[in-house]
């Protein structure tokens, strides 16, 4: 079993982070751990544990199921506008290997256009 720390951060904004306990896995893909961090997110919700504000702000609220919110966060990712670093390492394709320790520390940032004139 591994652990799975998650820090978020909107713009330059560090947002309060949750972690959960993976059975069965010792490497993953982008993409099975961004579903996996959308379905744990998810049960949280349904257990009225109240979702993330980097989830509400990449999803614009709990209004879909986890595949229609893991698609958005793909085409995020795809499009340069969700970095993802895991074990201080960047991940920069959905379907790059990622080896897993028994602690593991995933930064998702979200990233926002610059402001100002």
């Amino acid at each position: 079993m591994v652990s799975i720390s998650v820090i978020d951060r909107v713009g330059t904004t560090e947002l309060p982070g949750f972690s959960w306990d993976w059975k069965g896995v010792d490497r993953c893909t982008a993409r099975l751990l961004i579903e996996e961090r959308l379905r744990t997110e998810t049960e949280r919700a349904a257990r009225d544990i109240p979702a993330s504000r980097f989830l509400l702000e990449l999803s614009g609220g709990l209004d879909g199921f986890t595949d229609q919110l893991a698609e958005r966060a793909f085409a995020a990712f795809t499009a340069g506008k969700l970095l993802l670093i895991v074990n201080d390492a960047q991940v920069t394709d959905l379907d790059e290997e990622i080896p897993l320790h028994t602690a593991n520390e995933a930064v998702f940032f979200k990233l926002v256009p610059l402001q100002g004139g």
